[in-house]
């Protein structure tokens, strides 16, 4: 198996692909781009192949390369950018603007969207929006992008000029965060993953950090299929109370819950993709995952904005410490070591990151 990344080599999803693919007795190579990748960095991992980055016109052309000389079941791409890229199935779920009206048309909810393209007359209507809102990428084709954020002031958007990429607009909403997960195959959901996040980094717009197994909801997976008609393949689909969020046709961050649970969706896809026939399955309920980067970060901020104690902030890092995030992570400590070089190595050179565009409305989704 090729796991096909393109950016910087921090994706926690590549390294939760590797990691769930050892789990399911494969022998994952990974794609390297430059600097010192997670995922390589694991003592599962078999063969480190260098491409350029996805941003590269030659980053296609050398990942079709590789699967051509050498006997892959497949490759895996873990981001957006590298499914658009390759024109791996998928790509029109990435797209934003298609993903909600996609969702609007199959009877889903999602938040009132305003999509603008590359220009700066975000300027112009900055004092017309309703705050807080949430502004996020439309389309992620680059391995720099600037993620989901919450803007309270009109001088936040303002600050936002010279960018090229497409964003959308949303309100700033506050609820429980969940997601559901899985592995489609010929019109049927063979295996699902209903999750509850607990705690998110960044907390106004992140990814989960601290999260929990639940029951299913069979028609919430009536709903995800008719909006992954004609789609086969691993999906995350995140929701906010009845909101649709986002959804991801690729093996996601939190993916080592779906294996502590026993539905490894990576491995499931793969035995698919070699005409096993796996039955029917769903995530054991309770189980619990821990992001522990992220929930620290998390924990802090929250002390920090005088939210909690330190003393409950250590209290819940320490309580949480040994929930499960994965078999083979336990055992997998070079990751976090060529996590450690990078994070001091921003420190010691810290990078300018490019403000996000300014955008301009074109429509807008009730």
């Amino acid at each position: 198996m090729l796991v096909v990344d393109g950016g910087k080599g921090q994706n926690r999803s590549a390294l939760a692909t590797v990691q769930a693919l050892a789990a399911a007795g494969y022998r994952p190579a990974v794609t390297v781009s430059g600097g010192k990748s997670l995922a390589a960095a694991s003592r599962f991992c078999r063969r480190i192949v260098p491409v350029p980055t996805v941003d590269h016109a030659g980053f296609a052309g050398a990942v079709h390369a590789e699967v051509a000389a050498h006997p892959y079941l497949t490759a895996l791409p873990v981001s957006d950018a590298a499914i658009l890229a390759l024109d791996a199935p998928g790509g029109g779920l990435v797209d934003k603007v298609r993903l909600m009206r996609q969702a609007v048309a199959v009877g889903m909810t999602v938040p009132v969207s305003r999509w603008f393209d590359t220009s700066d007359s975000l300027v112009s209507v900055a004092d017309d929006l309703d705050y807080p809102l949430t502004v996020k990428p439309a389309l992620k084709t680059s391995a720099r992008y600037r993620p989901a954020r919450r803007v309270d002031f009109p001088d936040q958007l303002r600050s936002m000029r010279g960018g090229t990429d497409p964003m959308i607009v949303q309100p700033f909403l506050s609820g429980q965060m969940h997601s559901v997960s899985g592995v489609v195959w010929r019109g049927r959901l063979v295996a699902a993953v209903h999750q509850r996040y607990l705690r998110i980094w960044p907390r106004d717009c992140g990814d989960a950090t601290a999260a929990v197994t639940t029951s299913p909801s069979p028609a919430r997976e009536r709903q995800l299929l008719r909006l992954l008609s004609g789609y086969e393949g691993i999906f995350q689909a995140e929701f906010l109370g009845p909101y649709l969020l986002d959804l991801n046709p690729r093996p996601y961050g939190s993916l080592p819950l779906a294996v502590s649970a026993g539905v490894n969706l990576v491995g499931i896809w793969c035995a698919l993709l070699q005409g096993v026939s796996p039955q029917p399955s769903r995530a054991v309920p309770g189980v619990e995952y821990r992001w522990r980067e992220g929930d620290a970060r998390h924990l802090f901020n929250r002390w920090r904005a005088g939210e909690s104690t330190l003393g409950s902030a250590v209290r819940s890092f320490q309580r949480d410490r040994n929930a499960p995030s994965g078999q083979p992570a336990a055992r997998d400590v070079g990751p976090v070591l060529a996590r450690l070089r990078f994070a001091g190595r921003r420190v010691l050179r810290p990078e300018t990151t490019p403000l996000p565009p300014t955008v301009r409305r074109v429509e807008q989704l009730a």
